[in-house]
């Protein structure tokens, strides 16, 4: 076992998602404090353009292996979890203060509570985490029109994991955490409404229109 040169809630958090919740692990470092070494200059946060190619094969599941970046004298800026079926996860990335905020209030129940487990983001939305329904999904900026608000964050995506700290110096936050509610399954009115939305793309692609 190696011996830990940091004590860190970064290093504690990922080695947790790794093997409690057997979540793929990424390992994040700045380049001149400013941007993610696998993610496009161009990146808002949205729209993120992988800078490599194999950024995927970067995520970790071993401790050992989580462990040895700390040591490493080089110890990561924030921690990510690698969404879709490699990690079992789809998350909805909501951002409050445009259309996400009706969707986010079907994922509360009557008592004010998250039916699933949920990040409170810097920017003032939330990542919330549900069963990857199986397949592959790809990742989708708009849901529901060009301003909805929602995101889907799923295969070969990723999504930043608290406690990472924002450039905004803001962190982000389990508002639920994993554990204290079980990963419910994407609600049937969000999958039917990503086939839609993967059916336009196709007919895109193609020149033309979904057949419905």
């Amino acid at each position: 076992m190696l011996d830990l040169v940091v004590d860190s809630s970064l290093l504690r958090a990922a080695v947790s998602y790794a093997t409690e919740l057997k979540w793929l692990v990424l390992l994040i470092r700045l380049i001149a404090g400013e941007l993610p070494e696998f993610v496009h200059p161009s990146s808002t946060g949205a729209g993120r353009l992988p800078q490599d190619a194999n950024w995927c094969k970067k995520a970790l599941t071993d401790p050992a292996q989580i462990q040895a970046e700390w040591c490493s004298g080089c110890p990561p800026d924030l921690v990510g979890i690698q969404t879709g079926a490699v990690s079992g996860i789809i998350v909805l990335d909501i951002r409050r203060f445009s259309g996400g905020r009706a969707i986010f209030d079907a994922m509360m129940t009557p008592t004010g509570s998250f039916k699933t487990p949920t990040v409170a983001t810097p920017i003032g939305g939330y990542h919330t985490f549900f069963q990857h329904p199986g397949g592959f999904i790809p990742g989708i900026e708009d849901l529901f029109d060009d301003n909805s608000g929602v995101a889907v964050r799923a295969d070969r995506d990723f999504v930043l994991a608290p406690p990472s700290v924002h450039l905004s110096n803001k962190t982000y936050m389990w508002l639920q955490r994993p554990g204290t509610v079980p990963l419910a399954p994407l609600p049937d009115f969000i999958l039917e409404q990503i086939r839609k939305r993967l059916a336009e793309r196709r007919a895109d692609q193609r020149g033309g229109r979904p057949n419905v």
